[in-house]
């Protein structure tokens, strides 16, 4: 009889306890609640009945906590199941989604009345955690559009991203603390990791596309000589950073974190993208890690207490006292030497697997990219913009990876600075003089040595002004085009040519137009595209053959002032020839510069036409390469 008595008491307070405790989980402790009858009610002993009822209760307990657990991470799953197969819906309808395809059918254990509880409580932890990922997702938009993010911290952005969402996660299911629930702290864990990654591999997958890119247009400036020249390349550059950001955009659309919400803001995440993570490809991609600074409930909470700025959060260890200061203290610094363990992990062989590359030429170039694809901003800007105001901003680094580009973007520096220093109407002439002399050893030190031996052909670069050199290597790209003077003048040919430049820029072509040219017909229709008239075509290839020619003939005024000059101080006497052969050179060059000024009508019309011309830039320069070899420069 008092079996039964300790029994029914023993039930009425249980279910007492449970009509005022949680369902998901369940921290109720049917020991406790023993124990306390024992010292309410003046029972010297329980039966072993009711011993054995107990234990089977704590039994039941754990399962139906470990099914929760199973069912909160099926949440997770079906929630990024929706995302992927749904990257337009907005969040209420991804909350509405999940919500009728949440498998309450699998809660074997739910019976009677508590299953209204079970599926509140499951369906406000599935809206919390859709609303933490969606959050995620916003605060790493504006992270990036708004703020510069260097390479080397990406991974710890995303394992500080992570530990902020666990805290929030920790603070409203505190109660998963009390229990014995590591596994599902790393289930809810790897959700939020799968969120960064996808921005992760986003980041990733267009930086390598940027690379990519960029290399195919230097070994196209390597493999075609005559089209490394600055005008040109600056075309070329136009198109390249077009087609990227294009590219780029194409790209973040079939990643499942560019959601509806954030569609406004799909502009600024690729430009800011490209700027900064130009280098980030040289990560070699792998399994990606985890956050390991928290493992647990009890230290995401301890986690969100430092947020906050608390000391008074609850120390789940001992959930009977508060955390006091020094606790805090030790916990900070145990906090700082796990963050500063993880940075060095990444920064070797850390989350990917590789070294983080990073610095100033990774956004250099990446601005440049940008800055490129936007003809209003001028290529003074663009370079200054991109950080590459001297030698020692990261422009050797440029130079080791794309080299041609690399030169022919030192070139445009020196171009600036030498019309800034000439132009400058407040510094004296000899302070101007040591200012040239200061740029060229800049030149010279800061960029040849690094890329002694690393350039494949040497790349004309004002020659007269670094010595005729880069790194070492000898100025000799165009040497095969030195030809018998017995040959006619190039300059005469784009004379003639420019002739028939129309008032809109277009340069008609007949059947004269071999002739000029001296070359067979096959060869102009066979480089020819299928989509470009014969006009149109002609109009390309004149523009690229100036843009060439006004290099290579600046480019020999600068080397004859050189060697004339030399001559004056090895034999005086001949001074007033040497002046005279000068005199000429100069002359050549200022024609040259008229017929430039010329040939711009046509550089507008291709520009007006948004003829793109990057693709065919092989077949322009195999045609240029042809054509100049029947000349005299």
């Amino acid at each position: 009889m008092q079996n039964n008595s300790q029994m029914k008491t023993y039930m009425d307070e249980f279910h007492r306890v449970c009509e005022h405790s949680s369902v998901v989980p369940i921290i109720i402790k049917p020991r406790e609640v023993l124990f306390k009858l024992l010292q309410s009610q003046n029972f010297d002993d329980f039966s072993d009945d009711l011993k054995q009822y107990v234990i089977k209760q704590e039994l039941i307990i754990q399962q139906q906590n470990e099914q929760s657990m199973l069912f909160i991470d099926q949440i997770c799953k079906l929630i990024i199941k929706v995302m992927e197969q749904n990257p337009k819906d907005q969040k209420q309808i991804v909350k509405s989604k999940v919500l009728e395809q949440l498998p309450f059918q699998d809660l074997y254990h739910i019976q009677g009345e508590r299953e209204k509880l079970y599926k509140e409580s499951f369906t406000k932890i599935a809206k919390l955690l859709i609303d933490q990922g969606y959050r995620m997702i916003e605060l790493s938009v504006i992270e990036l559009i708004q703020r510069e993010i260097k390479c080397e911290n990406v991974h710890q952005y995303i394992t500080d991203m992570i530990e902020q969402s666990m805290a929030v996660i920790a603070v409203e299911m505190k109660n998963f603390a009390l229990i014995k629930s590591d596994e599902l702290y790393w289930n809810i864990k790897q959700y939020f990791n799968q969120i960064m990654q996808n921005i992760h591999y986003f980041v990733h997958k267009a930086s390598m596309f940027c690379n990519d890119q960029m290399e195919e247009l230097n070994e196209l400036l390597v493999k075609y000589g005559t089209l490394a020249n600055l005008r040109t390349y600056q075309i070329l550059q136009y198109e390249e950073s077009v087609f990227i950001i294009e590219g780029v955009h194409k790209l973040l659309r079939n990643y499942y974190f560019f959601r509806q919400e954030i569609e406004i803001f799909e502009k600024p995440i690729v430009n800011q993208t490209i700027r900064y993570f130009y280098e980030y490809s040289k990560i070699e991609q792998g399994p990606y890690k985890l956050s390991t600074l928290t493992t647990s409930f009890q230290q995401a909470l301890e986690l969100n207490g430092l947020s906050d700025s608390q000391f008074d959060f609850l120390n789940l260890k001992n959930h009977n006292e508060k955390l006091n200061q020094d606790d805090y203290l030790k916990y900070k610094a145990w906090l700082k030497q796990k963050r500063q363990l993880q940075a060095q992990q990444m920064l070797t062989k850390g989350a990917l697997g590789g070294a983080v590359a990073g610095g100033s030429i990774g956004a250099g170039i990446g601005c440049l990219i940008v800055d490129s694809a936007d003809q209003t901003i001028p290529w003074e800007q663009k370079i200054k913009r991109a950080g590459f105001m001297t030698m020692q901003t990261g422009l050797v680094g440029a130079a080791l990876r794309i080299p041609v580009v690399g030169i022919l973007l030192q070139q445009a520096i020196i171009i600036y600075a030498v019309h800034y220093t000439m132009t400058n109407k407040v510094v004296s002439n000899d302070i101007k003089a040591k200012n040239m002399a200061h740029l060229g050893a800049q030149t010279t030190v800061g960029l040849g040595s690094a890329i002694a031996g690393q350039i494949l052909i040497p790349v004309p670069i004002l020659g007269a002004m670094i010595g005729g050199t880069i790194g070492g290597v000898a100025i000799g790209l165009y040497q095969k085009f030195i030809v018998p003077k017995t040959k006619p003048m190039i300059t005469k040919l784009l004379q003639d040519i420019s002739d028939r430049i129309m008032p809109n820029g277009l340069v008609i072509y007949d059947d004269e137009v071999p002739k000029l040219l001296k070359i067979n017909k096959n060869h102009f229709y066979g480089t020819k595209p299928d989509q470009f008239q014969e006009s149109e075509w002609l109009t390309i290839l004149s523009v690229y053959t100036v843009n060439e020619m006004h290099y290579l003939i600046h480019i020999k005024t600068e080397e004859a002032e050189k060697l004339l000059e030399e001559k004056k101080i090895k034999t005086p006497k001949k001074a007033e020839k040497y002046d005279k052969q000068l005199k000429e050179a100069h002359k050549y060059q200022e024609q040259m510069e008229i017929l430039n000024v010329k040939w711009e009508r046509s550089r507008i019309y291709i520009t007006e036409k948004d003829i793109r011309t990057l693709p065919y830039a092989p077949s322009i320069g195999e045609f240029i390469n042809g054509l100049i070899q029947n000349f005299r420069v």
